[in-house]
């Protein structure tokens, strides 16, 4: 199945260029182009960016599968170029898999497990191969096999032991191994017979052909009375009363036919049901393996059951596994085992899948035991420690051909071994830990594959147990880890350093290649975790003295060389350093690094989150003595420098990405915290990056292609009658059948021009990421509620955050955006830190923008005026859009009012009391009464801009002295309006029962470029009608809770309920009162 994705990320500009070249390849040359990439050279990328060139895989596998007729019987081989073909896409999968987020991506098991069924058995093990990586990612989940859409009877047949080889006493090794081809060439010509039996199903019949013939046996494995050829048991109808066919192949016949044409003949003559079609291939591929005209097999074969195994462990549960493999075969994992052992010379392919197998068997609780034992962990000659000794000798061999996944397989079966408490004490007890740091010595460049894996092994082992971390310092391992810090760093400047090119592959921001920077940023973070671990102290207590001070300060001078993942960790164990010792904050300022940081921040930061959230630990650390302070006082541009990242474009993805604009506030946070003194200097950085948002804001041009979500467009005088309004439906009183949905397309166009989506909000602005990103950084800082007290009240920042409500670059939709949530948030957390005086000023907000738009709410006689501004000439235009902004702004204010109110609940004492006096005291005014005529209006308004803008205008229910609407006999039904009540309109008259119903689809902020002026006008300010009632109905329900109290109120209290009941009072008369003439 093809992928389906509705937004991708974008990759870095290499992986991007790649994914180019393979979607523009032909098919013809795509194995050519696939073959010289033999290994991963290029930065990690989201998966769902390859979707195009998975999608293109996808289908030269369904046509490939489709015309060999894979599922059913493939009976033509492939030709040479196909199955190259073939060999190089799984191949790339597998290789894309490893190096891919967002794996769950990837969608193409059906093709997958269609391959399963090949006669060809290379392709069945590059398939396998493919498979086992998602088997390992979904491990002992439930429902995986589900999920991947794998057969488990094809599984079971690959996986399961192969007949009659324990009657024969021929163990899994000697399949693979070369002493094992005599004792498998001298087994009697009984045991390289296939035999199969199958029940036969009702109703079917059999001709039986040739010299085989059929007898009533048991399932699976025939016991040696099975008849065999040139017996005389009858057709099947005499000799079989019970259903069951038993199918004799002899050596003979094996010899001399392919695997295919044995089965098509076995399917002619004993027409065999689809389900047993694939466990006799099986079977007939088996015995041809143990005979010597196919011999060369054996060890492929030994493949496909040992992936088959492991993918089978992953994938199904340990009583599933039991009853399918371990009941029949309990010795497995010592025969498994058996094949790395150093003195059978097995080859290096099966022992990698050997290592897979145990991998995936170890992962059952009640198995991981009996893997340890069979691999002899806890003996320094057993089988996994001179397995391991073996491998890394050759890797310090520059002439050594070791395969790369064998190396990784290996190490990654340890680092899973040494997660359990057993695993590891055995393996560190003999001696895992000197064998690591030999690798760690090794600098030949075609290993630097294994350095990252290593290093990951380190981190399990050295602090999970007590004298790991003693073994590694007596075997010099800080000194090797240095050196390798310092060699990599010399060797990266000599390479790329300076006006030098940057490499092909190289990471973002950087210049040295991939493979590089993962050696430097694996070992430097191991050397940064150690430095943070308990009880290191004593082992890294020269560590000042060595060479990393030296290496550090290099790369934080080379930034642009070593990219933002290496400089991030150069900056913090530069801090670390100080955190675990202060008093070596002097030999690291005679070092200069101070100097060399300061000069990182100043000139620019990466788009790089980590960076960024260094820098604060960092600015801390160094400030730890007077002389830090004075040289940070010196630079007086660094924490503006840092705040400088949220009015930046560059870097708005990525502070837009999970929790990373808090996360940046929190350190800020914890910074002032421990720096009283930088409070000042860091609040007027905060003051002047509103001040350039605001300007910003207050600057802003609207696009053209945009303008209707910002402005009302001028509507020119025409003779031709504007459109309907598309958003309003009429229908008769009569149910309505919903609309057809669209069917979900299953496939992503490979030709699409856009292949990277951007923001469903398409008509936002970058000014609001500003803001979004800003608000959730000041949300981090507030954390601490004596910073957000002291902001208030030493700074000017509430006032400006008021200001960002009215700036002319909110579209009208702002406040019911996602990007509107940052602003209601930390208005919520001001709230709480100073209750009084954020609320005093939200009113005040809120009671400006309602004297602005008064007159929108007086003199209503049943005529709209947001009808008239829908109609704006061009010479009204200026006044007109004054207007729209300003609704816009009482839109938005009365949002924040609401959404502050609304999360209140059942507030307790004083909270209460604060809250009712700030909507009831002599600074609010008539408050509550201005929002209920707001409420009222809004909701007349929506009305008649509906009645308007519909071709046939809606029938209201009668009114005193008009006529009575024609009877119908359909149910009364009511018109769906927000904030108003369906049984009843503002006059208390019940709907008619012939009034027709008002379908309100959901608003749609979406607009064709050639949309009418006076539409797109009309789709503004209705949107900004019916919003407004969504907002301020839960603000009135907010304020009857309050007046709920589970504690004895005072008089005084008592006093303000009853002032605020009786002005709720007044506005719910008043929306009961008679409507406008205009309207009866």
């Amino acid at each position: 199945m093809k992928i389906v994705q509705k937004r991708r990320a974008l990759p870095p500009p290499q992986v991007a260029e790649l994914i180019e070249k393979l979607a523009e390849t032909s098919v013809e040359d795509l194995p050519d182009f696939l073959s010289q990439i033999d290994s991963w050279k290029w930065p990690r990328s989201d998966l769902n960016a390859w979707i195009k060139v998975l999608n293109k895989f996808d289908t030269i596998l369904e046509e490939i599968i489709r015309d060999h007729d894979i599922d059913n019987l493939q009976i033509n081989p492939f030709t040479s170029s196909t199955k190259r073909l073939l060999s190089e896409v799984l191949r790339f999968e597998r290789l894309l898999l490893e190096n891919s987020t967002n794996r769950k991506s990837f969608n193409s098991y059906d093709r997958l497990n269609s391959l399963m069924a090949t006669s060809d058995i290379d392709i069945l093990i590059c398939a396998l191969n493919v498979l086992l990586r998602p088997a390992q990612q979904y491990s002992a989940q439930p429902s995986v096999s589900h999920a991947l859409s794998i057969s488990t009877p094809r599984l079971t047949s690959l996986a399961k032991r192969w007949p009659n080889l324990h009657d024969f006493d021929v163990k899994l090794a000697a399949l693979a191994e070369e002493s094992g081809k005599t004792q498998v060439d001298s087994l009697p010509d009984e045991a390289r017979e296939a035999v199969f039996t199958f029940y036969r199903k009702d109703g079917q019949t059999s001709s039986v052909k040739g010299k085989e013939k059929v007898a009533d046996t048991e399932v699976f494995d025939a016991p040696p009375q099975t008849p065999r050829k040139g017996s005389t048991s009858g057709p099947p109808a005499a000799s079989a009363p019970s259903g069951s066919v038993t199918i004799h192949i002899d050596s003979a016949t094996l010899e001399s036919k392919s695997a295919t044409d044995i089965l098509a003949d076995a399917i002619e003559t004993y027409n065999i049901p689809d389900e047993e079609k694939f466990e006799l291939l099986c079977r007939i591929r088996t015995a041809q393996a143990l005979t010597k005209v196919h011999s060369a097999d054996r060890e492929k074969l030994v493949i496909v059951r040992l992936l088959a195994i492991a993918i089978f462990c992953h994938t199904h549960s340990e009583q599933t596994a039991f009853a399918s493999l371990f009941l029949y075969e309990p010795d497995l994992v010592i025969h498994i085992a058996e094949l790395l052992r150093l003195d059978r010379g097995i080859d290096v392919q099966v022992q990698t899948a050997a290592l897979v197998a145990l991998d995936a068997i170890a992962r059952y609780r009640s198995k991981l035991q009996d893997v340890l034992t069979a691999v002899n962990a806890g003996v320094n000659h057993g089988i996994l420690m001179a397995l391991l000794r073996k491998t890394i000798g050759e890797l310090a061999n520059s002439e050594s051909m070791i395969s790369q996944p064998f190396v990784e397989t290996l190490f990654s079966f340890v680092t899973y071994m040494a997660t359990h408490a057993a695993g590891g004490n055995m393996v560190v007890g003999a001696g895992l830990v000197p064998l690591l740091i030999q690798v760690l010595e090794i600098h030949l460049p075609s290993r630097l594959y294994a350095v990252p894996k290593t290093t990951q092994l380190l981190d399990n082992v050295l602090y999970g147990y007590t004298n790991a971390f003693q073994l590694f310092c007596n075997a010099r391992g800080v000194d090797v880890l240095v050196e390798r810090i310092e060699h990599e760093v010399d060797v990266d400047l000599a390479e790329y350093g300076g006006d030098k090119a940057a490499s092909d592959v190289a990471v973002p921001h950087g210049k040295i290649p991939v493979s590089r920077v993962a050696v430097l940023k694996h070992i430097m973070r191991s050397m940064h975790r150690m430095m943070q671990s308990s009880g290191t102290s004593e082992g890294l207590r020269g560590l000042l003295d060595s060479s990393l001070l030296k290496s550090i300060k290099k790369i934080m001078e080379n930034g642009d060389v070593f990219g933002p993942g290496i400089l991030s960790i150069a900056i913090n164990i530069m801090a670390t350093f100080i955190h675990n010792e202060p008093t070596c904050l002097g030999v690291i300022q005679e070092a200069g690094l101070p100097d060399t940081f300061y000069k990182v921040v100043e000139s620019g930061l990466e788009p790089a989150i980590e960076v960024i959230q260094a820098i604060p630990n960092a600015i801390g650390a160094l400030c730890l003595n007077p002389v830090g302070q004075e040289q940070l006082a010196a630079r007086p541009t660094i924490i503006p420098a840092l705040l400088s990242i949220f009015t930046s474009d560059s870097h708005q993805r990525i502070l837009q990405e999970k929790e990373h604009s808090a996360l940046v506030g929190s350190a800020i946070e914890e910074l002032i915290r421990h720096h009283p003194s930088l409070k000042d200097t860091v609040f007027d950085a905060i003051k002047a990056t509103m001040i350039k948002i605001e300007e910003l804001g207050n600057s802003f041009t609207v696009p053209d292609d945009i303008k209707p979500f910002y402005v009302l467009q001028p509507v020119k005088p025409s003779s031709t009658p504007s459109r309907p309004d598309p958003d309003v439906e009429m229908a008769p009183n009569e149910p309505r059948e919903a609309p057809a949905e669209s069917p979900a397309t299953n496939v992503v166009d490979n030709d699409t021009a856009k292949d990277y989506l951007e923001d469903d909000k398409s008509h936002d602005n970058v000014v609001i990421s500003y803001i979004d990103v800003f608000c959730k950084f000041l949300e981090g800082i507030f954390q601490h509620v004596p910073h957000c007290r002291d902001f208030m009240s030493n700074t000017d920042g509430l006032e400006r955050l008021g200001r960002f409500t009215a700036l002319p670059c909110l579209p009208y939709d702002f406040a019911g955006s996602v990007s509107s949530d940052s602003l209601v948030q930390v208005v919520r957390t001001m709230v709480e830190a100073s209750t009084s005086e954020t609320l005093g000023f939200v009113v005040k907000l809120v009671n400006d923008s309602l004297a602005e738009t008064k007159y929108l709410r007086e003199g209503n006689q049943g005529e709209s005026k947001l009808s008239a501004l829908a109609n704006t000439p061009e010479e009204d235009e200026a006044e007109a859009n004054k207007s729209f902004r300003q609704m816009v702004t009482l839109h938005v204010r009365v949002m924040l009012l609401s959404d502050i109110y609304a999360t209140v609940g059942y507030s307790q004492g004083r909270a209460s009391a604060t809250l009712i006096q700030a909507l009831n005291g002599p600074e609010a005014g008539d408050l509550l009464l201005e929002l209920g005529d707001l409420h009222r209006t809004s909701l007349w308004e929506n009305i008649i801009l509906k009645t308007k803008g519909s071709p046939q205008a809606p029938q209201f229910p009668a009114t005193e002295g008009s006529p009575d609407p024609e009877p119908s006999s359909s149910s009364a039904s009511s018109e769906t309006l927000p904030g108003l009540p369906n049984a009843a309109l503002a006059n208390g008259a019940q709907d008619p029962p012939a009034s027709p119903i008002i379908v309100l689809p959901q608003m749609d902020t979406t607009l064709s470029k050639d949309a009418d002026p006076k539409e797109c006008n009309i789709k503004a300010l209705k949107h900004i009608a019916t919003q407004l009632p969504n907002a301020l109905a839960p603000f009135f329900q907010s304020i009857i809770r309050l007046f709920q109290n589970r504690r004895n109120q005072d008089a005084a209290q008592k006093q303000r309920i009853l002032d605020a009941a009786d002005v709720i009072a007044e506005v719910v008369l008043r929306h009961l009162s008679p409507r406008p003439a205009g309207l009866q």
